[in-house]
């Protein structure tokens, strides 16, 4: 696989959520569909080609389903949508060894997911094993969309023959990758949205189900929510506002702006309806 091929492509949806929000705001940046606080919207409806196919960003390549797993779930870094730089997320920052194989990130702190539990390092260490080791406990053992090709594609298998050799938890907000040989492309990928963290107490709960229509908890710390039934399959799904998302804007204030997201899956776009819900961004 082109490794920059498919960089690329996750900038490109990196941006067009950023232009989403631009519509809005005047402004770019890192924060999915957020009107200003003064924009009497505070729903938005976004219209997919089609459903999300799994709300597990490890296991997910398509766009549909890369925009709604963004989001619920956040990497370690992401990229600017201007510059294309790799800039902090769920890490704050990071350091890599003189040989480049060693990836020493700190944490953000404070940071909750969803369901109430802590992210730190060894959520993170969680989803990465979770995803590179076949035997992993709570690996999910019924192929879901994609099924850790993904990750094997970008980081050169499963077990032995993955790049990464190693996760380490230092401390709760430090965690260190040790890699089998320098990996130019390291940090790009990590900020692609595929590499999202997830509750492992949400895994945990439910190994095969916690990503589909009935599950009872899906949760990433990003600005919004899925809640237990709000995912109709092939029809909507249905993302309310993260109160206690870490994320402010330049005054300070707490985002995400919207109340809530609604995402359908319209494959004819001559079924778009927009009732019941708020008016978009744009003019009136």
């Amino acid at each position: 696989m082109n490794v920059g091929r498919v960089i690329g492509r996750h900038v490109a949806l990196a941006v067009v959520l950023a232009c989403l929000v631009s519509a809005c705001t005047g402004t770019t940046g890192p924060v999915p569909l957020t009107p200003a606080p003064s924009s009497s919207a505070r729903a938005f409806t976004f219209a997919m080609s089609g459903d999300a196919a799994a709300l597990d960003p490890w296991n997910v390549v398509d766009d549909n389903s890369l925009q709604a797993n963004e989001q619920i779930f956040e990497s370690l870094v992401t990229y600017d949508t201007q510059s294309f730089e790799i800039r902090p997320s769920l890490a704050v920052s990071w350091q890599v060894s003189a040989d480049k194989k060693q990836w020493t990130f700190k944490l953000r702190d404070g940071v909750k997911f969803h369901d109430g539990t802590d992210f730190n390092s060894d959520a993170v260490v969680f989803n990465f094993d979770r995803a590179r080791l076949t035997k992993f406990k709570y690996r999910n053992s019924r192929p879901i969309a994609d099924d850790y090709n993904y990750y094997q594609s970008m980081w050169g298998g499963f077990d032995d023959d993955s790049i990464i050799s190693k996760v380490d938890a230092f401390d709760r907000l430090t965690v260190r990758f040790i890699t089998k040989v320098p990996y130019g492309p390291f940090l790009p990928t990590l900020a692609m949205a595929t590499f999202g963290i997830v509750s492992p107490a949400s895994i945990k709960a439910d190994p095969d189900g916690w990503m589909l229509p009935s599950s009872q908890s899906a949760a990433g710390t990003g600005p919004f929510m899925y809640t237990p039934g709000a995912w109709r399959k092939d029809d909507q799904l249905l993302l309310v506002r993260n109160p206690s998302y870490w994320r402010t804007d330049d005054k300070g204030v707490r985002l995400p702006y919207l109340e809530r997201v609604l995402l359908r899956a319209i494959p004819d776009t001559g079924r778009m309806s927009l009732s019941g819900t708020s008016q978009s961004c744009g003019p009136s």
